[in-house]
């Protein structure tokens, strides 16, 4: 087994259970602040939802290449909070003021909004699959396009190629002239 795919089992052992851990401990909470209506049993899940889905948004965001998004990021910062608050009170629910636990509902609900807005519109600015070109690169076209965005020599000094190879790659194409009545070497 691979420590990469060992580290994900375990990161999977550790979320069930915190989330199993921090779950009843919000529960008390919870229940310690409005009582015991249906919805008391929902709201807890509220923050491992918001730890979850803002984590999604920052690894698809990552996995992109791009940086860690802002948003998300205060979203799990919140969510690790709140998930922290429940836990250090299990022992004093009481403590925990009831505007917390009931604010937490909308902070959580437009937290994991913002996570789930944030995957779509990133996938929405990327080319469909069928925007993209079936067979083998143009290499050729590729270079065209990349010397209309940038210079020679930033060209050659990110491919390693050089300079004098990205001129005659960045010079237009010679025109092809065809004679119709030949080349006149031969006579009639």
């Amino acid at each position: 087994m691979t420590a990469k795919r060992t580290a994900w089992i375990a990161l999977a052992f550790a979320a069930v259970i915190a989330g199993v851990t921090s779950y009843s401990h919000a529960l008390v909470v919870v229940q310690a602040a409005d009582g015991r209506p249906w919805w008391s049993y929902g709201q807890p899940a509220l923050t491992d939802l918001v730890v979850l889905g803002a984590s999604s948004a920052i690894l698809d965001r990552l996995r992109a290449g791009g940086r860690v998004p802002p948003l998300p990021l205060v979203s799990l910062v919140a969510a690790v909070g709140m998930t922290m608050t429940f836990n250090l009170a299990v022992s004093d629910p009481a403590a925990v003021p009831k505007w917390v636990v009931n604010g937490w509902t909308a902070v959580a609900f437009m937290a994991a909004l913002e996570s789930a807005l944030g995957i779509a519109r990133r996938h929405k600015a990327e080319p469909e699959p069928a925007d993209v070109p079936a067979g083998p690169p143009d290499i050729q076209a590729d270079m065209v396009w990349l010397l209309g965005r940038h210079s020679q020599r930033k060209v050659a000094e990110v491919t390693g190629a050089p300079r004098s190879r990205i001129a005659k790659l960045a010079a237009p194409p010679r025109p092809v002239t065809v004679s119709l009545n030949g080349d006149g070497s031969h006579a009639s």
